[in-house]
């Protein structure tokens, strides 16, 4: 067989093989519950900060998903000002980031009844001089599932 021959024969297998992996999905997280009609994905990735923003549209009655994962818990009056602790430092880094005009979450989106997931934090508190203890968060990965909009939103912030 000549050289010509071998190197057809070998295109003919490896071609469906390179354009089967060369097209695969990136794979999303498993809180990002299957089933939106719609997305928005936003990154600000800077030198040394990353922060990151999405928004998943669903459908009504989505909520039912949310209730039956093992991931997301219900915003509670207990829990609602650690979770909106979150969206309000975020909100300081999405004013200044490349997606500034289309970030639309406020501490007010959170309401009792939502469900979230805190992926991981690294959060300090700081307690200098006579001031008030205050919350400093240099990493955190979070997601909010809005039952009123039905939105999912994803928020990423790394100082580390």
């Amino acid at each position: 067989m000549d050289t010509k021959r071998i190197i057809a024969s070998l295109l003919i297998v490896a071609t469906p093989i390179i354009a089967v992996t060369g097209c695969s999905e990136k794979k999303e997280p498993e809180q990002i519950i299957k089933g939106y009609k719609d997305s928005q994905v936003y990154s600000d990735n800077n030198e040394n900060d990353k922060e990151n923003f999405s928004k998943y549209i669903y459908d009504k009655g989505a909520e039912k998903k949310f209730a039956k994962s093992k991931d997301y818990e219900k915003v509670t009056a207990e829990n609602k000002e650690d979770i909106t602790g979150f969206f309000d430092d975020f909100q300081e880094w999405a004013s200044i980031s490349t997606f500034q005009d289309n970030y639309d979450i406020t501490s007010d989106t959170v309401t009792e009844g939502d469900y979230f997931c805190i992926v991981d934090s690294d959060l300090n508190n700081d307690n200098i001089g006579q001031r008030k203890s205050r919350t400093v968060y240099r990493q955190y990965t979070l997601y909010l599932y809005d039952t009123e909009s039905n939105t999912l939103y994803y928020i990423n912030h790394d100082i580390t």
